[in-house]
């Protein structure tokens, strides 16, 4: 048990450099905010918050449960759980804004049909 809380801890202090160095974006939709978009290169990161995401800005005491879908993987947040406040922070950083976000979603659909195409 104690890998799994330690592969989730690793996982949010890997993105919190990548945000820290400009390689990831961070967005939201308004048609669904309790969902944040993660795009790191041409990889899409679904987060999907458990609370209150109905406010433009995400609040601590309104979230009791994050969810994240990448590749095969899906990884559980609750308070409590070593990286959860600062996983909150990465995530307060998505704006709501369905412009970027429709580019980023376009952007990393486009790169998997081009990594199908060189199959």
């Amino acid at each position: 048990m104690n890998d799994w809380i330690q592969n989730q801890t690793d996982f949010v202090i890997e993105l919190e450099k990548l945000t820290k160095t400009g390689l990831i974006k961070w967005v939201r939709s308004s048609a669904e905010p309790e969902f944040v978009h993660c795009f790191i290169n041409n990889e899409h990161v679904v987060f999907e918050i458990s609370g209150n995401t109905e406010a433009p800005e995400l609040h601590l005491e309104s979230i009791f449960g994050i969810t994240v879908n990448i590749r095969n993987k899906s990884l559980v947040w609750l308070e409590g759980i070593s990286g959860w406040e600062l996983l909150i922070n990465l995530l307060k950083t998505a704006e709501i804004n369905d412009e970027k976000y429709a580019a980023l979603c376009e952007r990393s659909m486009d790169a998997m049909f081009d990594y199908f195409n060189n199959l």
